[in-house]
């Protein structure tokens, strides 16, 4: 008798243990697995647009803590067309990045500069110099952000 009580306590235990599913027992435990969510860093996704008669620009930024990844195409009429990667950093409200893009068959690479304000980006300018095979702002602290061309915020295409 002994056997089959010891016997249907271990197997009661077993299918206990195995139907367990871990749940924060106490707000310490709550509160713990609340944090560690918002701790993960959040990728967020934004599109510009600056249209003007037969001038177009579109950026589409994705942004994850300071750094900052994208796509720019710049098509102005009866200028060269580029379009190309972006790759960078946001420092405070200035986004600084290499615009690695391709223009006549030529791969290129210059620094870029923008400024949030609001929902526009207003792009810098600066001396530039080449370094290193790319183009660069002697000194980001030079940038002038001109809104002759603004991009504004809009919805971000299915494709760019």
């Amino acid at each position: 008798m002994k056997k089959v009580l010891l016997a249907a306590a271990c197997a009661l235990g077993v299918a206990v243990g195995c139907n367990n599913d871990r749940k924060p027992t106490s707000n310490t435990e709550l509160a713990d697995s609340s944090t560690a969510k918002s701790d993960s860093p959040i990728e967020e996704a934004k599109c510009y647009t600056y249209i003007k008669g037969k001038d177009t620009a579109q950026v589409h930024l994705i942004t994850k803590d300071q750094a900052v990844t994208g796509h720019m195409l710049v098509s102005f009429f009866e200028k060269d067309r580029n379009s190309g990667a972006l790759t960078g950093r946001i420092v405070g409200d200035t986004i600084i990045a290499d615009y690695k893009f391709m223009s006549e068959g030529v791969e290129s690479v210059r620094q870029v500069a923008f400024l949030k304000q609001g929902g526009k980006l207003v792009e810098g300018y600066a001396e530039i110099t080449e370094q290193d095979g790319k183009m660069v702002f002697k000194n980001t602290h030079d940038l002038k952000f001109d809104s002759k061309f603004p991009l504004t915020e809009t919805e971000c295409p299915t494709s760019m």
